[in-house]
């Protein structure tokens, strides 16, 4: 009785977390996670965040700065294992990606990330996640990166009519943002997604208090800047600040309790839906659904029916014996029989009813009483397996064309 039990509680719980991946997939993430090979790293969203295949069995939900410093990592080891290198160097890198997934495993969090309640099978990590190796591996790429951005970077200016609004982002993930009206900042790939993603929310929210939460954040962000960035210079009568990654934690505090509000209201929809939404229930409206969305629950698979068709009644042995065993002691009739025999003589198909059949004979038609039901099944099964389908359609024509 116990283990019946538990059977079902892990029935139910595995439906639960399917139907929460299935609403995090759909509402949140707007797409399912893609299929990849050990170590891989797929295409960032919208937001800049990537899936990475951390082992055979869990995909981790890297955020911007540490999924491209990542990326950069996984082109420059490809490009050192096509190059002759010393033993150390691949060790250098080996010790690396162990030390990153590592560090991807211990930083599991207790509470949803992005909107993605932590599992066995998936999670995501907090923004401002670092790697120490990764990090001195991909130092000197980041450098130039940097110098070859900051030669043009009046090209990615925010305009003064676009007041705490966000450039266009760079290769790295930085973008700029007009905090006052002659103060940008340059922020680092973490706090541009999490301001990108409060700019959002903050705009598609129905909260009345919305707009006061909204200024307050704006409010202590701008002053995080001030205190923590470094100071460029003037450029067009702007102020020019650049944070870095080192004093960004602080810059990201006021942008990761805003964004732990919203998506754990965002979680606790998804958990209700999960635990209460009906087994039937397919997501999203039939307009807003695409072809490869999931649906919920499979509908059970309905038992195929024999096919219906007439059944070719034997009538004709029936009748001539009758007719046969009535004309017998009478050989002058013999005349009178044949016409008997021929006018009751007829070949149809007909349905079988307790045992009477109906025989149709020019324009009379009268019940009598036919051949017992277990007869009539033996031969109709005789004849559906011996006669063959195209032969069996043609002398159903037959017989309908002598009705």
């Amino acid at each position: 009785m116990r283990c019946a039990n538990t059977t079902g509680t892990n029935a139910i719980m595995s439906l639960q977390n399917a139907r929460l991946r299935l609403y995090e997939d759909r509402y949140i993430l707007h797409s399912p996670p893609p299929k990849l090979n050990l170590g891989e790293l797929g295409e960032p969203d919208d937001l800049g965040w990537r899936w990475f295949q951390c082992t055979d069995t869990l995909q981790i939900y890297l955020p911007p700065d540490i999924s491209i410093r990542y990326s950069i990592f996984l082109k420059m080891e490809r490009k050192t294992n096509k190059l002759p290198s010393s033993h150390t160097t691949v060790q250098r890198f080996n010790r690396a990606r162990e030390e990153f997934v590592n560090q991807c495993l211990r930083s599991k969090p207790q509470y949803p990330v992005r909107g993605i309640s932590p599992s066995i099978c998936r999670y995501a990590l907090e923004p401002g996640f670092r790697c120490s190796n990764i990090d001195h591996i991909v130092a000197h790429e980041e450098f130039l990166a940097e110098s070859r951005y900051l030669s043009t970077f009046d090209t990615h200016l925010v305009p003064r009519s676009q007041l705490g609004l966000l450039g266009p982002t760079n290769e790295w993930g930085r973008s700029w943002v007009r905090l006052a009206e002659d103060t940008q900042v340059l922020l680092t790939p973490d706090t541009t997604s999490q301001y990108h993603a409060f700019l959002r929310w903050s705009i598609l929210s129905d909260d009345p208090h919305n707009d006061t939460d909204w200024k307050a954040t704006v409010i202590d962000l701008t002053g995080a800047c001030l205190d923590h960035a470094y100071y460029l210079g003037t450029y067009n009568g702007d102020k020019l600040y650049v944070l870095e990654r080192d004093t960004s934690a602080a810059v990201l505090a006021p942008l990761t309790n805003a964004s732990r509000t919203h998506y754990h209201e965002v979680a606790e929809k998804a958990r209700i839906y999960a635990q209460f939404a009906p087994t039937r229930l397919s997501l999203g409206h039939s307009k807003l659904r695409r072809s490869n969305s999931p649906i919920l629950a499979r509908h059970p698979k309905r038992r195929l029916r024999g096919k219906f068709g007439p059944v070719l009644e034997p009538l004709v042995e029936l009748q001539e014996e009758e007719d046969s065993t009535s004309c017998s002691p009478e050989p002058d009739a013999g005349q009178q029989c044949k016409s008997k025999t021929s006018s009751q003589f007829s070949t149809s198909t007909s349905t079988t009813l307790s045992g009477t059949s109906t025989s149709t004979t020019g324009d009379s038609v009268k019940m009598r009483k036919g051949p017992s039901v277990s007869s009539l099944r033996r031969t109709a099964k005789f004849l559906s397996s011996r006669i063959p389908a195209k032969v069996y359609g043609r002398l159903l024509t037959l017989v309908a064309r002598t009705l």
